[in-house]
């Protein structure tokens, strides 16, 4: 069966699979040498609601975690992002005092609850980072297209309409296509990006969350939980996992 913490074991994926599960296997992640894949974890569950325990196997999870353990799962995801302060030392303590009292389940909550505050303060760093004038170059070489009458593609040479100002939403961002009237790029449930002619305050489905990855590209992760992905035919959709398809370099215009 292998490793139940790994990077793809049975006991990551079960506990990623719910609200906030990702802020609990992070550390794991981070200590089978995949920071990365705990980044895109934490981010991932922080668009969730975590307003109560995951599952109740994340209290077993937690106290299997050392204290410095805890402190790695609260440490920013990128250089640049907010440090170690005194709040989140003040949570590790927290927890760390109700896992030695035996209350693992509150110490679980503790974390989760403190691991979405600075997951959040991290994205606020990072959509200020992405936004601009800004083309978007898919993996394959392609840029991202908005069209007059509402469609999403990738083609292979930029003109006008691959030209986007992302606005940066405090922790999410908006891609407004060149286009007049603003037009956004919105992510429908069922996979289908198209671009709409409405507010981002009217319409959640137009903000997307930023990640940027260690090779500097960035990743793109709407409100259903799903990333922004790049098809080598040139269409475009959104789909559950984060892997080279759904990196994009931001080029300015």
């Amino acid at each position: 069966m292998g490793n139940p913490f790994s990077k793809g074991g049975f006991f990551t994926k079960l506990v990623e699979a719910v609200p906030g599960g990702g802020f609990i296997t992070a550390p794991f992640h981070a200590l089978h040498g995949n920071m990365e894949e705990a980044t895109k974890a934490a981010m991932k569950a922080v668009t969730s609601s975590i307003s109560v325990l995951p599952v109740p196997g994340v209290s077993t999870v937690i106290s299997n975690l050392t204290k410095d353990a805890m402190k790695e799962l609260l440490k920013p995801p990128r250089t640049g992002g907010p440090p170690i302060n005194g709040r989140l030392r003040s949570a590790v303590d927290a927890a760390d005092e109700a896992k030695k009292a035996g209350d693992n389940e509150k110490a679980a909550r503790i974390i989760v609850e403190e691991g979405r505050r600075c997951v959040a303060d991290n994205a606020k760093a990072l959509s200020a980072e992405a936004g601009g004038r800004r083309r978007v170059r898919s993996f394959h070489g392609t840029y991202l297209r908005g069209t007059p009458d509402d469609r999403a593609d990738f083609v292979p040479v930029p003109r006008e309409w691959e030209c986007w100002y992302i606005e940066d939403w405090k922790g999410k961002v908006a891609l407004k296509a060149i286009h007049s009237p603003g037009r956004f790029l919105r992510a429908y449930g069922n996979g289908h990006v198209g671009v709409a002619p409405h507010h981002p305050n009217d319409c959640e489905e137009e903000l997307w969350t930023p990640l940027q990855n260690d090779d500097e590209s960035w990743s793109f992760l709407n409100i259903h939980g799903k990333w922004l992905s790049a098809n080598r035919d040139g269409s475009i959709t959104t789909v559950e996992k984060c892997q080279e398809w759904e990196c994009f370099r931001l080029e300015t215009w």
